[in-house]
């Protein structure tokens, strides 16, 4: 039950596999979870409280608006900042720039 969480959806509880986590962005007071099978919720969390909830070793917050799960990072844009996360474009904040090269991903 660990690698789940739920999530409200029209007052229905969905649990949704953490492997399954696209990314999740802020809109507002809102977490939008986007899923590799390209659905959507809306969660009324922070985005500092859902990352409390997932797995730090398989996701990372690489913009004050951003979680990516890390196995789905494709390329590192480090000169315009941007990742490249099963084609969605996410930028990549100068704050956790440093951690994601030096502790989350393996650079060679």
């Amino acid at each position: 039950m660990k690698d789940n969480i739920f999530v409200r959806s029209n007052n229905i509880l969905v649990k949704i596999n953490q492997a399954d986590i696209h990314f999740i962005s802020a809109e507002g007071n809102y977490c939008m979870v986007n899923t590799v099978q390209g659905k959507k919720f809306a969660v009324k969390i922070s985005l500092t409280a859902f990352m409390e909830k997932l797995n730090e070793v398989d996701f990372a917050q690489v913009h004050r608006g951003f979680i990516v799960q890390l196995d789905l990072i494709e390329t590192v844009d480090t000169v315009n900042s941007v990742l490249s996360v099963r084609g969605e474009q996410i930028p990549m904040g100068r704050k956790f720039r440093d951690m994601l090269l030096n502790k989350k991903i393996n650079v060679v």
